[in-house]
């Protein structure tokens, strides 16, 4: 699978989902619809960046995004005021700002395996 099929989209109650493993290399916009979403499991594809639309999701608690192709953490990641779980490991992230800071509810935060080369004060 390439990308998240549009019938999963529609499905508006969905409180979790777990599309990991497989080849999706970008995400519709049509994310957002998923606004009751708390678990989100992206690891293991093949994603470079992430739709705006993705940090729309208010209710997520747990975004896990190891093991793809992202080279930084998106800029809108401080829009997600309920996070608790955040995995990055396994990326190319280079850098990490001062956006994680404004995560207030953020428990957990896994960077293993990047490129990291500078971490900013949090």
């Amino acid at each position: 699978m390439t990308s998240i099929p549009n019938p999963v989209l529609q499905l508006y109650r969905l409180r979790s989902l777990n599309v990991s493993g497989n080849r999706i290399s970008s995400l519709s916009p049509l994310i957002c619809n998923l606004s009751k979403l708390r678990e989100l499991d992206l690891s293991n594809n093949e994603l470079t960046e992430l739709p705006r639309g993705l940090f729309h999701l208010n209710r997520l608690q747990q975004l896990i995004l190891a093991d793809n192709q992202l080279t930084e953490i998106p800029f809108f990641i401080h829009e997600l005021h309920n996070l608790q779980d955040l995995d990055l490991d396994g990326n190319k992230i280079t850098y990490v700002y001062n956006d994680l800071g404004s995560l207030a509810e953020l428990r957990r935060l896994k960077l293993r395996r990047n490129n990291l080369i500078e971490v900013h004060s949090l």
